[in-house]
């Protein structure tokens, strides 16, 4: 009996202590780090790493769609360039301020105008699928963001000649030289993680412009007439820093 009882032990001392460990969120699962659980102390709630809070970043570069010219020009698609910056307030919701950058070119029969546009913006983010769907660990998320800001869109050639001409200086509101902008931004952002510290992001935002004074083809001379709007399809990475 007594060596029954002792080979016992032997088989049954180890699988309890593999157990225990992963209750306490010590074992990975799949051999995959974004995977291995942990538990929140204050409420003995199990988490797992994927909904971690805290603060990221991110960065994509891509095409931009759309944007107002006059009917005596052209437009082609072209780059745009975002990052941002942001924390996640709980497993679900956060924000994050965001920079784009758009490089527009238009073409008219005797003009090609080239507009840099920079836009700053505070977005909420929303976590679907962790609103939506029982907390556990994917692959996947898909994030929804939306919010408002301002953008200013400059010519260089423009600028060039009216600060090398003694006779010439800008007299516009705002920041001189350049067309100021209120804009609404909402987006949509399927990510795969790669870990718990990296994911790809595919973005789509769509910027909804407001007070544009001139069409892209500036030299043209043509106002623009009501809200304007760019598309900027991206591919980048967000990186979890906590």
């Amino acid at each position: 009996m007594k060596k029954l009882a002792l080979i016992f032990a032997l088989i049954t001392l180890p699988i309890t202590t593999l157990l225990a460990q992963e209750d306490a969120g010590l074992v990975k699962v799949k051999n995959s780090e974004t995977q291995m659980p942990r538990v929140n102390t204050s409420t003995g709630k199990l988490h797992m790493l994927w909904y971690r809070q805290g603060w990221f970043i991110d960065g994509n570069a891509g095409v931009r769609f759309l944007g107002k010219t006059s009917d005596a020009a052209d437009m082609k698609i072209g780059p745009t360039f975002n990052a941002g910056l942001g924390y996640l307030v709980n497993e679900k919701f956060g924000l994050k301020g965001r920079i784009d950058y758009n490089k527009i070119v238009t073409t008219s029969a005797t003009q090609e105008d080239i507009q840099n546009s920079f836009a700053l913006s505070l977005e909420g983010v929303v976590k679907l699928i962790q609103v939506f769907g029982e907390e556990r660990p994917r692959d996947f998320a898909l994030i929804l963001h939306g919010g408002a800001g301002l953008t200013a869109m400059f010519n260089p050639e423009l600028r060039e000649a009216v600060e090398n001409d003694p006779n010439r200086e800008f007299n516009d509101p705002g920041i001189r030289g350049t067309d100021d902008m209120f804009h609404v931004v909402i987006g949509i952002t399927p990510q795969y993680h790669f870990n718990s510290k990296v994911s790809l992001n595919l973005d789509v935002s769509q910027f909804i412009q407001f007070k544009q004074f001139r069409t892209y083809d500036f030299s043209n001379a043509v106002k623009a007439d009501g809200p304007t709007g760019l598309l900027g399809v991206s591919l980048g990475l967000t990186i979890r820093l906590d």
